[in-house]
């Protein structure tokens, strides 16, 4: 059965920001500021709960923090094989499409499990595998769009996709602009 947790705007996720060393506070204030008020520090990193709108917003606004992710699964590995099967509980259905492009990127630090590369192998393994038995299919083109790309919000995720290679592009000279853009689309 399908997480619905994704399709309710309502729903809040445990997230994380990724912060430099030493900016836990400052990204955590800045969260705050956002009317995130769980946040909490640790080492590298500051975590609270958004719902998918929020967290976005948050990419957007925030300015010491290098990511924000949604935690989809969380757990102590020591081995691949514990890798694999907590990869492997994530009903990864219910965030990627049947044709959907799977990248795995990761970093190793403070773990037993050095190797990243073999650490994206096992992870694209174990998401590749839950969703060939949820899709009874034993093959993945992977020709469709790259994730990330819940089914109701999509249109949210493209336009803030959208509005941030623009900036990058500098088609907006101002990212506040962008910012009432996505607040009236969310109001909508």
């Amino acid at each position: 059965m399908p997480d619905t947790r994704i399709t309710d705007p309502e729903t809040r996720f445990l997230c994380i920001a990724t912060a430099a060393f030493n900016l836990e506070g400052i990204v955590a204030g800045e969260l705050k500021r956002l009317g995130l008020t769980d946040a909490r520090g640790e080492q590298g990193a500051v975590r609270f709960h958004a719902t998918l709108a929020e967290a976005y917003l948050a990419c957007l606004r925030l300015r010491s923090a290098d990511r924000v992710m949604l935690v989809l699964a969380e757990g102590e590995c020591r081995t691949f094989e514990e890798l694999f099967q907590l990869t492997r509980t994530v009903d990864w259905a219910a965030y990627l499409t049947r044709d959907a492009q799977i990248n795995v990127s990761g970093k190793c630090a403070r773990s037993q499990l050095m190797s990243v590369r073999d650490c994206q192998a096992i992870t694209k393994k174990a998401i590749v595998e839950r969703l060939k038995r949820h899709y009874k299919t034993q093959w993945f083109d992977e020709t469709g769009p790259a994730p990330f790309q819940p089914q109701t919000e999509a249109q949210l995720l493209a336009r803030i996709d959208h509005s941030l290679a623009q900036i990058e592009k500098g088609e907006f000279s101002d990212a506040e602009e962008v910012e009432n853009e996505l607040l009236a689309e969310i109001d909508s």
